[in-house]
């Protein structure tokens, strides 16, 4: 089906409907999918039920962290609670201490890809 008889370009496909997503600051700068994952289930203190899916995770623009965007099913009762910003102090299993921001308001920038270092050109 299209748009009219002389538009043969098709129509496009319907967004596919997404939980809502939190932006999450503060993950340690050598952290991957995995690592980030274990973080945010002992910050929120998550069982295996609930799923977490990483939309994207770069280094932010202080370079020193990275800056995820994050969906979880079901949201967490901690972020339920009607407000736009969290704060946790996580003690990892290796005793470090991270402390990360979850928001909603995603005031600012919000880095979602970290180009390898042969992608990047100076001119």
């Amino acid at each position: 089906m299209y748009n009219t008889a002389k538009d043969r370009t098709p129509p496009l496909p319907k967004p596919k409907v997404l939980g809502k997503v939190y932006r999450v600051k503060g993950i340690p700068e050598e952290y991957r999918i995995d690592n980030t994952k274990t973080m945010l289930r002992l910050g929120l203190d998550l069982n295996e039920s609930t799923k977490i899916n990483i939309r994207s995770l770069a280094i932010s623009e202080y370079h020193v962290e990275k800056v995820s965007v994050v969906e979880f099913t079901p949201e967490p009762a901690d972020l339920a609670s009607g407000k736009d910003q969290w704060s946790y102090n996580i003690e990892m299993p290796d005793k470090r201490k991270i402390v990360i921001t979850i928001d909603t308001h995603f005031r600012g920038l919000t880095v979602l890809r970290s180009p390898s270092s042969e992608d990047h050109n100076l001119e």
